[in-house]
């Protein structure tokens, strides 16, 4: 029982350390593990039979349904399919000048006819190219 405990625990850190969302689920068959074999007797090999498919079990069943949302993949490469959508500054945007906004995970040059701080959540109203026109939400 202890081995478990011990092995779930590398594999707690081993997870931390590396954020796949994917080497919890070892740890967590590791931890059943534990228990199962806590309160009753079973033999190693049958307990380590039983690890691989706990951890094959939760990977498959438990994985989708902590997985990052996705954005959807922008597919529309024309000067209007960001049209709308929201974004944050992330560079101070002067009223005459250029800055710098974050939508859908991707940097862009952003113009506005105010000027906007950074952290300022906006909304696209216009792109050209690969700069965008942005408004205050």
């Amino acid at each position: 029982m202890l081995l478990w405990i011990f092995i779930g625990v590398i594999f707690l850190i081993a997870e931390i350390l590396t954020t796949s969302f994917f080497i919890v689920f070892f740890g967590l068959a590791a931890f059943t593990i534990a228990a199962v074999s806590s309160i009753w007797f079973i033999q190693l090999p049958i307990q380590i039979g039983g690890f691989a498919v706990l951890a094959l079990l939760y990977v498959l069943v438990f994985r989708k349904f902590f997985r990052k949302k996705k954005h959807k993949p922008i597919t529309d490469f024309s000067d209007t399919s960001l049209i709308g959508e929201t974004g944050l500054i992330q560079e101070d945007v002067p009223s005459s000048g250029y800055g710098k906004v974050l939508v859908r995970d991707t940097y862009w040059r952003a113009v506005s006819n105010q000027n906007l701080g950074k952290g300022t959540k906006v909304k696209i109203i216009n792109q050209q190219n690969l700069t965008l026109e942005v408004r205050v939400l």
